[in-house]
């Protein structure tokens, strides 16, 4: 009687247990997808590398362009002076 129990027990375990194959493939699965994750979370951490970096790059553009806009305008004041010590030149060589 108890023999028969302990054996009715067992077999519903077995019933209600995953076959090896089963559980290797889950395994496989399951590594397959842990390292799809992972190579997911790595191109992530680069794209957000890559936009900081160009984030960096257009505020250094910016600041190019206002610096060159500003050489610029000291490049026009200077022609202006040039312009009139030029003239005052002139003006002297033509008085002498």
């Amino acid at each position: 009687e108890m023999a028969i129990f302990k054996i009715a027990a067992l077999q519903k375990v077995v019933d209600n247990s995953v076959s090896l194959s089963e559980l290797e493939l889950a395994n496989k699965q399951y590594n397959e997808l842990t390292a799809k994750y992972r190579d997911i979370l790595q191109k992530d951490n680069m794209l957000v590398q890559r936009t900081s970096n160009l984030e960096h790059l257009e505020c250094e553009n910016i600041s190019l362009k206002e610096q060159v806009e500003s050489i610029n305008k000291e490049l026009e004041i200077t022609k202006e002076k040039l312009h009139t010590i030029e003239q005052a030149w002139e003006q002297e060589t033509k008085l002498d």
